[in-house]
């Protein structure tokens, strides 16, 4: 591995360490959301689910904010259920209330159906992704 090349591993190493670190256990309101991006606040906000924000790197200037349940990926594939039944067959992803895009993932990581919102690491872009 030539040197720029194991320079931009270190960093982005460096990078994913100090964004696993950052993680508060919390209770967040669920969304529901269709594929244009409109959204809905499940069962008027009432609804909640418990966790942690974490952060990914995609490289090593993004990254992308998710929030790791704490119950098993059937509780949200109930929530699922819910915003389909609340709002309809359009509203197909629950996603947790936030400020930005983020889906819920599970403790081993696995990223589940919604938008993703990617930042850079000072500010917001306005790039958006899909997952699912």
């Amino acid at each position: 591995m030539n040197k720029q090349k194991l320079f931009f591993y270190f960093i982005f190493m460096i990078s994913f360490l100090l964004h696993e670190r950052y993680s508060i256990a919390e209770e967040v309101k669920v969304i529901c959301s269709d594929k244009n991006q409109n959204w809905e606040l499940l069962d008027k906000g009432n609804t909640k689910v418990q966790g942690k924000w974490q952060s990914m790197p995609i490289d090593e200037n993004h990254y992308f904010v998710h929030f790791v349940i704490e119950n098993d990926i059937s509780q949200v594939t109930a929530l699922k259920e819910k915003c389909i039944e609340e709002f309809g067959k359009e509203f197909y992803y629950a996603q947790p209330f936030s400020g930005i895009w983020t889906p819920f993932s599970t403790n081993n990581c696995q990223l589940l159906d919604g938008h993703i919102t990617l930042l850079q690491e000072e500010e917001p872009e306005h790039s958006f992704l899909h997952f699912g």
